[in-house]
């Protein structure tokens, strides 16, 4: 008997929650134990996906391939026991992403809500002179290249080391296909700016000097470190296949969960003490 108590007291130790001065104990600290954004707070997104443009026998498709792009900026962002579903509701597709320990929510809705779409273009051969600054270069004096976001074989966050240059980039690596359309690009936009737009929106323009053969490029824009992690990222889990409209945000406390804990733990405590009052009263001495 004393055997079985010394067992069940040590299951008890083993995976009590770090709690109150439970977690100043080393021995706890040896299993830590990974909360759902019930127990640890955090970030709760419901998304609308855009489904307008896509022909009704593709919608499922797209909703799903939305949902896997979203779940791995997540996995990439490295937020653990993180939830991303899918639900239909009539004919609106939703996606619901909990994101435990993320206080910030404009920092969710920056990585899990931009389309992410990334795009090369070169000037229009009647754009006029004064489009060679970067200034005046839009989506509608630009024409694509045909190089996006589907060519990139990975994207890195950097830091350049002074001038204009200095601060955070997004250093990107293309694939075999992705290098010979660099390759192609540079060499007929020699002297002219090469933009590059995200989501339609010009990050920065630089002017070609040179061929670029090694299939790689650096996009300094005027980036955070944060706003360069989250951009590697996304490049990195892909471009949404739809556009997604946030219909509800909320930060979530951790005061009931733990709250919960707190209870359980009493609860078991009482439950415990009251079997060994019964074995007691009902066995004597040999019921221990």
């Amino acid at each position: 008997m004393w055997l079985i108590m010394v067992l069940t007291l040590l299951a008890v130790w083993i995976n009590l929650p770090p709690l109150g001065v439970l977690s100043g104990i080393p021995f706890i600290n040896k299993f830590p134990v990974k909360l759902g954004l019930d127990l640890e707070g955090g970030t709760e997104l419901v998304l609308r996906t855009k489904m307008e443009s896509v022909a009704r026998e593709d919608r499922d498709t797209a909703l799903e391939s939305a949902r896997q792009v979203i779940e791995k900026r997540v996995n990439l962002y490295g937020v653990s026991e993180a939830v991303v579903q899918s639900s239909k509701l009539g004919e609106e597709r939703r996606i619901l992403v909990e994101l435990p320990g993320v206080k910030d929510v404009s920092t969710a809705v920056n990585l899990v809500g931009q389309t992410a779409q990334l795009e090369f273009r070169e000037l229009l051969a009647t754009a006029s002179a004064e489009a060679t600054s970067s200034a005046v270069i839009t989506f509608e004096n630009t024409v694509s290249t045909g190089l996006t976001g589907k060519d990139l074989k990975k994207a890195q966050v950097t830091f350049g080391s002074s001038g204009t240059k200095a601060g955070p980039q997004v250093a990107i690596e293309f694939t075999a296909e992705g290098s010979e359309k660099f390759a192609a690009v540079t060499k007929r936009n020699i002297g002219k700016p090469l933009a590059i737009f995200l989501d339609s929106q010009p990050v920065e323009a630089p002017t070609v000097q040179q061929e670029i053969i090694g299939g790689s490029a650096v996009i300094t824009g005027s980036f955070t470190a944060e706003q360069a992690k989250n951009l590697s990222i996304q490049l990195n889990a892909g471009a949404l296949p739809v556009s997604i409209e946030i219909l509800q945000q909320r930060l979530i406390g951790a005061t009931l969960g733990r709250e919960s804990i707190q209870k359980s733990l009493m609860a078991g405590i009482i439950g415990i003490a009251l079997v060994m009052v019964y074995m007691v009263a009902f066995y004597g001495l040999y019921g221990l």
